[in-house]
């Protein structure tokens, strides 16, 4: 729900709907005896009806439960044609309610004509109107639902399941029970054609609108399909590029290895406009080799001398091995994790806690996650920045040349944009290896086919592999 209320249009709605719900929530608790009594009997909802007030009630909680109950379904996927993929957030959700608004209208429309020929008894009008005591039942099933698997760690496929066997199970109780208020007055035949005119028939034409829906994106999309031919990936090419001569070899692709920027220190005087002095720290963090040969390099220029107390904490053993090019490696001063955040803050643990820590960055990668754990545990520490990304000229590259390009740095997309001011995505598909990389796309425009790693597909070669798989 974090990334819905981020939405100042999602947030406004969520905040009203949240105060209306709550100066009626007297009302709610009044009627909730009754709607409980409509889905254990079917007398309940003769009995609710017979009632001006509590139906009233149920009429009034029914209507301020509609925008909220289109959120809910929208949030989870409920209702999600391949189509919406490609609006916005807000037009999306208006489609969806759109479409449940004219469910709606369709159910009241045929009940209507059914009711005007020949039935106007209250048996009808109950039957008619059960519906909304089991949507009301419905929505705080799937309200708590989505709320307690996701507290428990859920999937948001996980959660989408389980909610929609909820709403089969309610629709299909509801079905029953509308069935045995139908046949209370009417034989059963009539019955079953009452329930497929007034109820199957508008919630077949619900699921078939998704369905239609899906299947005319897809033919689209087959339709538009190219083969993928040429594919660009944004980095130096690998010493070990065996997957990569695998992929030409089994796919017939063409693999183009070309840098969209290149990382060089900062100057002595862009480092010296942070006002940081190194001698003040007793510690320094590092992430990659660019930051070490950075930080030694501005040392020299800068004639700061690193006193041999200095300690050394690294997010991986490479890049504490790379140490070794500009000190004598000693264990007791050079800690390293396993790549995450959490496991630099395991190696600082209490020992090497009274420290003052020196975070290395680059002007694109800050450290939030690390620099959020060293708050959390009360370290004392500083960032700074001590290398930068420099786009690279691409301007004598045809990037429509290419069908798929693979990113994997924030500044990737800056010098594409760098590059070519007016560049339009057309049908290019790109790939996207890491969650950094991911924000910078989407802020920029750019659709993403392609996201690694995943626990299926670990490395790029992979991820282009099992996509062109499934393009057979």
């Amino acid at each position: 729900m974090t990334e819905l209320l981020d939405n100042p249009v999602f947030c406004a709605l969520v905040v009203f709907f949240t105060l209306l719900f709550l100066l009626n929530l007297k009302s709610l608790l009044k009627i909730t005896p009754s709607l409980l009594d409509c889905a254990t009997r079917w007398k309940g909802n003769l009995d609710l009806e017979d009632s001006i007030q509590l139906c009233r009630s149920r009429n009034w909680i029914a209507a301020i439960l509609f925008v909220p109950f289109c959120l809910l379904v929208y949030y989870n996927g409920l209702y999600s044609p391949e189509f919406l993929q490609w609006l916005p957030q807000t037009l999306q959700f208006t489609v969806v309610m759109g479409v449940f608004l004219v469910y709606l209208l369709l159910r009241t429309f045929l009940n209507w004509q059914l009711e005007m020929h020949n039935y106007g008894s209250s048996t009808f009008t109950a039957a008619n109107r059960s519906f909304y005591n089991y949507c009301v039942l419905l929505f705080f099933l799937l309200f708590l639902t989505a709320g307690i698997t996701r507290l428990l760690g859920g999937s948001s496929s996980t959660v989408r399941t389980i909610m929609l066997w909820e709403i089969g199970v309610t629709y299909i109780v509801y079905i029953f029970r509308r069935g045995q208020i139908f046949a209370s007055v009417c034989n059963p035949f009539s019955t079953f054609l009452y329930l497929c005119s007034l109820e199957l028939l508008p919630t077949a034409a619900l699921i078939l609108s998704e369905r239609l829906l899906q299947a005319e994106r897809r033919r689209n999309v087959n339709s538009k399909r190219m083969a993928i031919k040429k594919i660009l990936i944004s980095q130096r090419a690998p010493l070990k590029d065996a997957p990569y001569v695998a992929l030409k070899e089994n796919y017939g692709v063409d693999i183009t290895f070309h840098q969209f920027f290149v990382v060089e220190p900062l100057t002595s005087r862009e480092f010296r406009a942070q006002r940081i002095n190194i001698l003040d720290y007793t510690a320094v963090v590092f992430s990659s080799r660019h930051a070490i040969d950075a930080f030694y390099g501005l040392c020299d220029e800068l004639r700061v001398k690193v006193p041999e107390t200095m300690k050394y904490f690294c997010t991986t053993e490479a890049v504490a091995m790379y140490l070794q090019k500009h000190i004598v490696y000693r264990k007791r001063k050079i800690f390293f994790g396993n790549g995450t955040p959490e496991s630099v803050i395991e190696q600082i643990g209490t020992k090497h806690k009274g420290e003052k820590f020196l975070v290395t960055q680059s002007d694109s990668n800050g450290s939030s996650t690390l620099t959020r754990l060293l708050d959390a545990e009360g370290i004392s520490y500083q960032t700074a920045v001590f290398i930068k990304s420099v786009p690279q000229d691409l301007k004598d590259m045809d990037l429509k040349e290419y069908d798929m390009i693979v990113f994997y740095n924030p500044s990737d997309v800056q010098s594409l944009f760098e590059n070519f001011p007016d560049f339009k995505q057309g049908d290019i598909k790109f790939v996207s290896f890491g969650k950094s990389i991911v924000k910078a796309m989407e802020e920029a425009g750019l659709t993403i086919e392609v996201k690694a790693p995943t626990p299926e597909a670990p490395s790029v070669a992979r991820a282009i592999e099992l996509y062109l798989q499934e393009q057979k």
